[in-house]
């Protein structure tokens, strides 16, 4: 089933990424060749249906198709992790809320997973701590925690960097802090450059751009849901 001379089909640039990141080593030593790549994600895919198992092999040591990264590091590995992104929100805004968030980060990272991520709903600076009867310092720090464990698993050796993007509302009470983050001055404990950021732009907000109307910032401790409703009662 296998033709190992299409090996000598692929260019260079096809057969230097394969050896970079695809072909599996132990030791530093390859133990797998390009063919061996496709039949794995041909087994993992359609495990003992040999007809697709061939069909699938075929197509793609022909070349006519290739499949995300996820699926050619894991297939048949020990985690066959095969998606290509995760989209996480924290359970809750609390240290256990969050930390859970961060390890599951860390683990779909590790398996090379992207992620996009909202924090809409974490509290912003300033806001009161029940429990400690302190203030909150916002999702900054909390930003920088995942932008730190985010580079640490880049450094552990993974066949591919981490990826992950991180998402706010523009009503969040953050969100000026949060537009600055990957500026290259200011303050650098106000700074996260390995990760990515985006705003979630409602219809609302572009009415007011379009019409130069105000906009108010609120914070998810006092407007409670306020990321799962309409903004038109808030507005």
């Amino acid at each position: 089933m296998m033709d190992y001379t299409k090996d000598y089909d692929l260019t260079y640039f096809s057969l230097a990424s394969l050896m970079k990141s695809y072909l599996i080593k132990v030791n530093d030593e390859y133990i797998e060749r390009p063919q061996d790549v496709f039949m794995r994600v041909a087994i993992q895919l359609h495990k003992s249906n040999w007809p697709l198992v061939k069909e699938t092999y075929d197509l793609m040591s022909n070349q006519y198709f290739s499949h995300a990264t996820p699926t050619l590091y894991n297939s048949c590995c020990a985690r066959s992790q095969l998606a290509s992104c995760f989209l996480l929100s924290p359970k809750e805004d609390s240290i256990e809320g969050l930390y859970e968030t961060l390890s599951k980060c860390a683990l779909i990272s590790k398996f090379s997973g992207g992620i996009g991520i909202n924090l809409h709903d974490i509290r912003g600076r300033g806001s009161a701590l029940k429990t400690t009867g302190g203030k909150s310092l916002g999702i900054i720090p909390f930003i920088q925690v995942i932008n730190s464990t985010m580079k640490y698993i880049n450094q552990g050796g993974f066949k591919r960097s981490s990826s992950i993007a991180i998402y706010l509302e523009p009503w969040h009470k953050d969100i000026f802090d949060f537009i600055d983050l990957r500026k290259n001055s200011g303050q650098e404990d106000m700074r996260a450059r390995d990760v990515f950021t985006a705003l979630w732009i409602n219809d609302i907000f572009m009415e007011r751009v379009e019409k130069n109307e105000d906009w108010s910032l609120f914070c998810p401790d006092e407007a409670h849901g306020l990321s799962n409703k309409t903004l038109e009662s808030y507005y």
